[in-house]
């Protein structure tokens, strides 16, 4: 990977522009997380100013681990409990603060590695790897783009990866970097000539099977033979879940699905969200 920005010298326009996209990343990305840090002063609780935890959403994904590593699913998606749970994990967190678990359960089974750990551990691991997953990302798509073997290689590359929209989902604790790597992923090998492995790939963003569907359907419909990779890794995900919590939690898991979909969230996202 080239340096974020060169020595200063006899540099073209264009070569100028550059730099410049690599230096204003950089800086707003230090000046972002400067901010963030900063906003948990006193730094005597996992709360920030706006009684935001640390880890952003990630306590709803710990909890739901933790759920799993005790067998006891039955309550996933009761909100009630996942607030009480919630109190006791984050001590001081505003009662009304709520993240309730919207996904399937076989998802809580994928995050049992890490609710086995000390929370404070736990979310900050769970940074780390977003961070990576975007990194990782980046870089492949970077390389697929042919912007690799260009000028513009380490512009491109610091651009996205110092972006604030990259670095919020990464300080809030969202899934969204898994959505950026399984897209990228399923891109990657398409371009490849492996309809079957993206497919595979693909079946991943079942963990939230909203979140890709337009794009998975564009996918297939242009590759049909995705559906030698897809199907059986949805239908392992699906059996996944079945054997975790029986058919009546899967059948519980749908009907929340469906209920979302119809219906108003009991839980309003923030309006600058």
């Amino acid at each position: 990977m080239s340096p974020p920005f060169r020595s200063p010298g006899l540099e073209s326009p264009e070569q100028q522009l550059a730099d410049r996209v690599r230096i204003l990343g950089l800086t707003s990305a230090l000046m972002i997380l400067l901010g963030w840090g900063f906003y948990f002063y006193p730094f005597d609780n996992l709360l920030d100013g706006s009684g935001t935890p640390w880890g952003g959403d990630f306590p709803t994904f710990y909890i739901a681990g933790r759920m799993v590593l005790k067998h006891d699913l039955a309550q996933l998606y009761d909100v009630a409990e996942q607030q009480r749970r919630l109190q006791l994990l984050i001590p001081g967190i505003d009662p009304a603060y709520c993240i309730p678990y919207r996904y399937p359960p076989a998802f809580g089974l994928v995050m049992t590695p890490l609710a086995a750990l000390p929370y404070g551990i736990a979310s900050t691991l769970f940074a780390v790897m977003s961070a990576g997953l975007c990194g990782g990302s980046i870089a492949l798509l970077v390389r697929a783009t042919g912007l690799a073997s260009g000028r513009w290689r380490a512009t491109a590359w610091w651009g996205a990866a110092t972006a604030p929209i990259v670095l919020e989902a990464i300080i809030g604790g969202q899934l969204s970097p898994i959505v950026v790597a399984v897209a990228t992923g399923t891109c990657v090998l398409l371009h490849a000539g492996r309809p079957a492995a993206a497919g595979a790939v693909l079946a991943l963003a079942l963990y939230k099977p909203n979140v890709l569907a337009l794009f998975g359907l564009i996918c297939i419909l242009r590759y049909p033979r995705m559906l030698w990779g897809a199907l059986p890794a949805g239908l392992a995900w699906c059996a996944l879940n079945v054997w975790l919590v029986g058919f009546d939690g899967a059948l519980k898991y749908l009907e929340l699905g469906r209920e979302l979909a119809l219906n108003d969230w009991s839980i309003q996202a923030p309006a600058h969200k």
